[in-house]
């Protein structure tokens, strides 16, 4: 887990877009985990509610 907020805090964004857009296609890319982070980054300020 600390791996996927380090990566989180650095590239946001594109890695929740990435990750969920690869889940909906058909990949076997657990997209829960890194929601999960992105929800926790988002209520510690490090993340754009509106954006992510």
């Amino acid at each position: 887990m600390d791996a996927i907020v380090a990566v989180l805090t650095r590239y946001g964004y594109w890695v929740i877009f990435g990750t969920v857009f690869a889940e909906q296609i058909g990949l076997p890319i657990p997209a829960i985990p890194v929601l999960l982070a992105a929800g926790a980054l988002v209520g510690t300020g490090h993340l754009s509610a509106a954006l992510a």
